[in-house]
């Protein structure tokens, strides 16, 4: 939450089948084809949390680019 500085994390199942008993972001998703990260941010917000916010709400921290 921006006013207490605080963030939403949960942690996997032991019994999940992939990355069991991990800490996980509160929202995540893959970027599509076309798709910017602002874009993508913005939609898994919503679909996974139910918050949709403005585009000025977001910063970017960095690019990971892999090789």
């Amino acid at each position: 939450m921006e006013s207490t500085g605080e963030l939403l994390l949960w942690k996997w199942a032991d019994s999940k089948d992939s990355w069991p008993d991990l800490w996980d972001i509160s929202s995540a998703g893959h970027i599509s084809a076309g798709d910017t990260s602002l874009i993508t941010a913005r939609q898994e917000l919503q679909e996974e949390l139910g918050i949709t916010l403005p585009s000025e709400a977001f910063e970017l921290l960095f690019v990971h680019l892999q090789q």
